[in-house]
């Protein structure tokens, strides 16, 4: 979605992971434990992290804003019970 034409791995990589990471979250997964560190090594150390985080949050924000835009379509009125299926509503 964001990096058809990205030569800059580490930024896609850094971007991918933390749209993902938000999408899970908005429907209660918990991804944290793979996210952070996965994301850690792709950011670099210290400023370069922030400085990456930064450069990278429009992009997450509006990535993260069209997946669930889309879910929301394809969703529709059905909703995930709590084992994980996705169940329609009356």
């Amino acid at each position: 979605m964001l990096h058809a034409d990205e030569s800059n791995r580490s930024l896609a990589e850094l971007e991918a992971e933390s749209v993902a990471y938000i999408v899970c979250q908005v429907l209660g997964i918990d991804s944290s434990d793979y996210t952070f560190g996965y994301v850690t090594t792709w950011a670099g150390d210290g400023d370069q992290a922030i400085a990456s985080i930064k450069a990278s949050c429009a992009n997450v924000q509006i990535a993260t804003a069209n997946i669930l835009d889309i879910s929301q379509i394809v969703i529709g009125e059905r909703s995930l019970t709590s084992s994980g299926h996705w169940h329609q509503m009356t």
